[in-house]
C-alpha cells in the first residue's frame, strides 16, 4: 500500500496499467485457446474441457473486475490500493508460474501455456482483489511479501546469472539445448594452448598444430568431427595424425566435442574452406549424430521455448549434471583418466600404461552408466521406430554443396555396441524390444549412394580386426565410447586410402 496520503502519477499509471495488460494477455490467450477446442476435447474429454473453459471464464471474471476497480479509482482520483502489492504478487505470481509450468508441463507446448497464463492472470486478479480490502498492514505480512518477492527475484537472478558466466565463460556445464551452431561451437571449443598429453591445442582451439591457408604447389585436406575428432589418445596416435603419416600430406584436425551436423556445416563455412583445403571429410557418429539432430529445430515459439522448455533453464539442468557427475565421482571411487601436460613421447607412455596394454586401462563411466548409455543409444537409432534425420541430410547436403569442386566424403563412425559383440546382447538384453544392429548405417548409406557423396564406412573395418585372447577386439576405451590407440590406428589408415581416393577421382 502507498505510504502517500495521494498516490503518485507512476503509482496510479500502474495501479491501472497491471490489470489492463493482465485481462488483455487473458483474453488473447483464451482465445488461443478456444480456438484449438476440437483437438482439446478430443486430448481431454467433454467433462475435462467444460472445466477447463469455466476456469478461463472465471480468470478473465477476476481480471475484468480488477480492472474496473482500477478505473474506478483513477477516475475519482482516490488512493490507488494495492498498488504496490500488486506489483509484488505479479512479481511472485510470474515466477512462481514459471517453475510450475517447468515442473509440471512439459515437453512445451503452447495452448499450455496460454491456458496457464490465464489462469495465472485469475489468479494475481484474484489475490489483488483481496489485498484491496481495507485493513491495517501487520508487519508479519509485510515481511512475508518482501520474503516472497526476494526469493523470486533471486531464482530469476540466478538464471540470468548462470546464462551471462556460460556467454562469459562458456562451459559444458552450462550449455543449453537449442542453442545457435555458432554459439555450441565457442562453448565446447578447447582453450588454445590447452595440453593434452603433452601435447598443446593450437591457436584455435583445436586439438593439432597450427592450421595454414594452401597454397600454389602444397596440398592439404580437412577432417571435421566432434570428440572422435578432438580425441582421447597422445596426438602422435590420434587417426588425423596416422592419416596424415600415411597420406603424406597435412590433415588438419577441425574437432570439437558435443556438437552435430548442424555444426559440422558452420565449422566447414567459417573455417574450413577458409584454409583452401583439396579435401574435406566430416565425420558423422552414429551414436548421437542422429538421434536429438532434430530436436527443437525450426519450432515455433522460440523465445518462449528458452525460458520454458526444461532442458533449457540452467537453473534446472545445472544441478542434474551436477548430481550425474558427483554420482559417477562415488562409483568410480573419485578415479578418473587423466588428460594433462606431460613432456615426451616416453613419459606419456609411461603415464598412460593402456594406450598399448587396453586391459591395463581403467573405465572411465561406471558399468551401470555405460549400459545404460549405449541401451539408449541404441534405441534411438537401431529400433524399429523411425528416427529423424532430416537435419543430418540436409546437413551433409549443405556441405557437399559449399565444397564445390573441392572433394567432399562422409566416414561413418559407428557406435561400440555395433562392434562389441559382449556388449551388443547386453544392450539387446536390456532394451526389451527388437532392434537392427546395423540399422543407421544403411539407412545413412542409402542416402549418401543417391546424393552421389561418398563415404567411408568404418564399421566393417572395425569388425575385420581379429580378436585378442580374450574374445575382445578392444578397440574403444574402457567404458568410454571413443577410439582408444588400437582404434584410432585403423582408423587412420582406412581415412587415408579414402582421402587418397577423393584426390585421384
Amino acid at each position: 500500500m502507498s505510504a502517500h496520503p495521494y498516490p503518485t502519477t507512476a503509482e496510479r499509471v500502474l495501479a491501472l496499467g497491471l490489470p489492463a495488460a493482465a485481462l488483455a494477455s487473458a483474453a488473447s490467450a483464451s482465445n488461443a485457446v478456444l480456438t484449438r477446442r476440437v483437438g482439446l476435447e478430443a486430448l481431454l474429454g467433454g467433462p475435462r474441457l467444460h472445466a477447463l473453459e469455466a476456469s478461463l471464464l472465471l480468470a478473465l471474471g477476476l481480471g475484468a473486475a480488477v480492472l474496473v476497480a482500477a478505473w474506478n479509482d483513477w477516475r475519482s482520483r482516490g488512493p490507488a490500493r494495492a498498488a504496490r502489492p500488486a506489483l509484488g504478487a505479479a512479481v511472485v505470481g510470474a515466477i512462481a508460474g514459471w517453475q510450475t509450468f517447468l515442473l509440471a508441463v512439459q515437453p512445451f507446448q503452447r495452448v499450455w501455456f496460454d491456458a496457464a497464463l490465464v489462469l495465472l492472470c485469475g489468479i494475481w486478479a484474484g489475490g489483488v482483489l483481496w489485498l484491496r480490502r481495507p485493513r491495517q498492514p501487520s508487519r508479519l505480512r509485510r515481511a512475508l511479501g518482501l520474503t516472497a518477492v526476494g526469493a523470486a527475484l533471486t531464482v530469476a537472478a540466478a538464471e540470468l546469472g548462470l546464462r551471462a558466466a556460460g556467454s562469459l565463460a562458456p562451459s559444458a556445464l552450462l550449455a543449453r539445448s537449442g542453442e545457435a551452431p555458432r554459439k555450441l561451437i565457442e562453448r565446447f571449443r578447447c582453450r588454445p594452448g590447452l595440453g593434452r598429453f603433452g601435447f598443446p591445442c593450437n591457436s584455435s582451439g583445436y586439438y593439432d598444430e597450427e592450421f595454414y591457408r594452401t597454397r600454389p604447389g602444397e596440398r592439404a585436406v580437412c577432417s571435421i568431427g566432434d570428440s572422435f575428432n578432438l580425441g582421447s589418445v597422445p596426438h602422435a596416435r590420434h587417426f588425423t595424425t596416422v592419416c596424415e603419416g600415411e597420406l603424406g600430406l597435412a590433415v588438419h584436425n577441425l574437432g570439437v566435442a558435443g556438437i552435430g551436423p548442424r555444426e559440422y556445416l558452420a565449422l566447414l563455412l567459417d573455417e574450413a574452406l577458409p584454409l583452401a583445403p583439396d579435401a574435406v571429410v566430416v565425420g558423422l557418429f552414429v551414436g548421437n549424430d542422429l538421434d536429438v539432430a532434430d530436436v527443437g529445430r525450426d519450432l515455433p515459439d522460440a523465445g518462449l521455448r528458452a525460458w520454458l522448455q526444461r532442458e533449457r533453464v540452467l537453473t534446472w539442468v545445472l544441478p542434474r549434471r551436477l548430481a550425474r557427475v558427483a554420482r559417477e565421482c562415488k562409483r568410480l571411487g573419485n578415479r578418473r583418466r587423466e588428460v594433462a601436460i606431460v613432456q615426451g613421447e616416453r613419459a606419456v607412455a609411461e603415464r598412460f600404461p593402456w594406450l598399448d596394454e587396453p586391459a591395463l586401462e581403467e573405465g572411465t563411466l561406471s558399468p551401470e552408466s555405460f549400459d545404460c548409455l549405449e541401451t539408449q543409444r541404441a534405441l534411438a537409432v537401431c529400433a524399429r521406430s523411425p528416427v529423424s534425420l532430416t537435419t543430418v541430410f540436409e546437413s551433409l547436403a549443405a556441405m557437399h554443396e559449399a565444397c564445390g569442386e573441392i572433394p567432399f566424403g562422409v566416414m561413418l563412425i559407428p557406435d561400440e555396441f555395433q562392434v562389441s559383440d559382449a556388449l551388443w546382447a547386453r544392450v539387446v538384453a536390456a532394451a526389451g524390444v527388437p532392434l537392427e544392429r546395423d540399422r543407421p548405417q544403411r539407412l545413412l548409406r542409402a542416402w549418401l549412394e543417391e546424393a552421389d557423396i561418398p563415404y567411408l564406412d568404418l564399421l566393417e573395418k572395425l569388425r575385420a580386426v581379429s580378436p585378442a585372447a580374450d574374445g575382445q577386439r578392444h578397440l574403444y576405451h574402457l567404458r568410454d565410447t571413443h577410439f582408444n590407440a588400437r582404434g584410432n590406428d585403423v582408423a587412420g589408415r582406412a581415412l587415408a586410402r579414402f582421402f587418397a581416393a577423393l584426390l585421384d577421382a
